[in-house]
């Protein structure tokens, strides 16, 4: 499962509860953050997770600001080394503070090693509310192959560009099934109020002459309309006007949507490629 923020990640910002937990866990995994030695693992942002994630992008080649966004480079390489950690399910030492205000059940793990793919009950340290135990790693930090890495992370950020925008896609359709719904129901009000003759006459005009149905009407009919059938048409047409340029404006945005992400799929697809190839070196 792919890690992922939920807002802007950064010493100057109001953190989100769950993204401070979750870049906790995920550093403490990876040998970049150790809880506080007095509160533990908390939902509290402390200097030193801002400083393991400082230290973390170093390692990866990345700038080292300490901060992160949804999709960005920071949380592709995060991925990368996390799943490079679940491929290998790779082994750490349980380490404690070793003093009175340790949970017995913790105080028994004390140097013992345990493996991230098989967690023992209660879970890894530092991940509980509170726990002041850390995972030390029994190798050196999570840091990609160096003639693989570039390539991984290359592959993470092209694939969350892709996630991404199929994410907006998906929510534009769903904002274009309200605007057709919405289309409908005028419609039908229209054929109603109006009568199915005129309903159809107006509805099959273009779109710039919806906004002054109520005067073409007049001309077209004459004395035959009434004030009341001519205001009536007049507030219909001006609705079907909005809603009609809303739909056209999103059906745009999807094709705008389909041609970024075609670009996207191309670079997602030319990087999965290159990384598998490296990978079979």
């Amino acid at each position: 499962m792919l890690f992922k923020l939920t807002g802007v990640f950064a010493a100057n910002t109001a953190v989100k509860e769950d993204d401070v937990r979750l870049m906790k866990r995920i550093l403490n995994r990876l040998g970049y953050y150790m809880p506080s030695k007095s509160n533990g693992s908390t939902h509290i942002p402390d200097r030193a997770l801002f400083e393991g994630l400082k230290d973390f992008q170093a390692d990866h080649s990345l700038r080292p600001t300490g901060a992160a966004k949804p999709g960005d480079a920071t949380i592709a390489a995060l991925n990368v080394a996390m799943e490079e950690q679940a491929v290998l399910d790779e082994s750490y030492i349980w380490c404690t503070r070793k003093d009175d205000s340790v949970r017995p059940g913790h105080a028994e793990r004390e140097g013992r090693i345990f493996s991230w793919g098989n967690p023992p009950d209660g879970g890894h340290p530092g991940e509980d509310q509170g726990c002041r135990c850390w995972a030390k790693p029994t190798n050196e930090k999570n840091i990609s192959k160096p003639d693989c890495h570039e390539k991984e992370l290359s592959f993470m950020t092209a694939k969350n560009k892709c996630d991404s925008l199929n994410q907006r896609k998906n929510k534009i359709f769903e904002d274009l099934k309200v605007a057709v719904a919405e289309n409908n129901r005028i419609v039908k009000e229209m054929q109603g109020s109006l009568g199915k003759q005129i309903a159809t006459l107006i509805i099959g005009w273009p779109i710039e002459r919806l906004k002054f149905v109520g005067e073409l009407l007049q001309r077209v009919i004459g004395e035959v309309a009434s004030n009341k059938i001519l205001d009536i048409a007049d507030r219909l047409g001006k609705e079907l006007f909005i809603i009609r340029n809303k739909i056209e404006y999103l059906k745009a945005q999807i094709a705008i949507i389909d041609a970024e992400l075609k670009n996207a799929e191309d670079a997602r697809n030319k990087a999965a490629a290159e990384l598998e190839k490296c990978k079979g070196k």
